[in-house]
């Protein structure tokens, strides 16, 4: 059988060059808002840590 469309591929390849940090801001009119940056990616317990202790304070 040719490729299954249901399933997801899952792959990760570590890269030693580098740590990466990610940033997620709130941009407004008075400009950028409630910046975090955090070492590794943004998943969703990342997110809504960010939602409950940033966005909702302001």
């Amino acid at each position: 059988m040719v490729g299954e469309h249901s399933k997801r591929a899952y792959d990760y390849v570590s890269d030693a060059r580098f740590v990466r940090t990610s940033i997620i801001l709130t941009l407004s009119k008075e400009g950028f808002e409630a910046t975090v940056p955090f070492k590794g990616t943004l998943n969703r317990e990342g997110f809504e840590v960010y939602l409950r202790g940033y966005l909702v304070l302001t």
